[in-house]
């Protein structure tokens, strides 16, 4: 009798053990990134499909040629791309975390990939969805959610998934200070941007910041530059 109960706890053990090991080979960063995602059956049905896949700054390009230096400019740390699969109906979802630099920067990255036309979604401290893809930006973290058939079924895993990995962001929902400081008036919403260098084509024009605006029915840009000082700023 002893031995039979022995075998499942040893097979739990091992089980366990192998679990342990895997996250042993993440460095601390990634631990905290890996957190983040839905645990299995969390998300009712879904796990992952397979083990997740970090990249850095020195190889981001291999997941997405052409685009990683858009990522690059605003600080990006370490990513997570992983892919949940529901068992019964075999159906998919990629997700992928972007860690930036810091809460203006994860904006920055978000609003670069934003319009103002988007459906917008309360995850996060602001997201929006539609045709497949759930995107939402908190703090230092940047979510993308991809699905592949468009059904509302999808769409309600999608958000489902979102929603438990924006509880697990324990941050504040923040927008940039210099989000308040356009004017009003004639401001197209979620227009803004946070533009990290070589504004206007210029290297020494930093952190930037333009909106649109509908003055008159004409459309305009208002920018500001956030300068070190006042000498800076003269000299710009």
């Amino acid at each position: 009798m002893l031995r039979k109960t022995a075998i499942p706890f040893l097979i739990g053990l091992f089980l366990i053990l192998i679990i342990c090991g895997k996250k042993s080979q993440f460095t601390q960063n990634q631990q905290i990134i890996y957190s983040l995602l839905p645990a299995k059956n969390e998300v009712a049905g879904m796990q992952l499909k397979e083990d997740p896949r970090f990249y850095q700054a020195g190889n981001l390009w291999e997941l997405i040629n052409g685009a990683a230096e858009g990522y690059l400019v605003y600080g990006f740390q370490e990513m997570i791309t992983s892919v949940f699969i529901n068992e019964s109906s075999q159906k998919e979802i990629v997700v992928e975390i972007y860690q930036m630099k810091d809460n203006v920067n994860g904006f920055g990255i978000y609003s670069s990939e934003r319009y103002p036309d988007y459906t917008f979604i309360d995850i996060g401290t602001q997201g929006y969805g539609g045709n497949m893809v759930f995107n939402f930006w908190k703090d230092k973290y940047y979510v993308k959610l991809l699905g592949f058939d468009g059904t509302l079924e999808e769409t309600n895993i999608m958000k489902d998934i979102a929603k438990i990995i924006d509880s697990k962001i324990q941050a504040e929902k923040k927008m940039p200070e210099f989000v308040g400081r356009f004017p009003r008036t004639g401001l197209i919403q979620n227009s803004e941007k946070y533009i990290s260098k070589d504004f206007l084509g210029h290297a020494f024009l930093k952190n930037s910041f333009i909106a649109d605006y509908n003055i008159a029915d004409t459309e305009v840009k208002f920018f500001f530059v956030d300068c070190a000082d006042l000498q800076q700023a003269q000299t710009s």
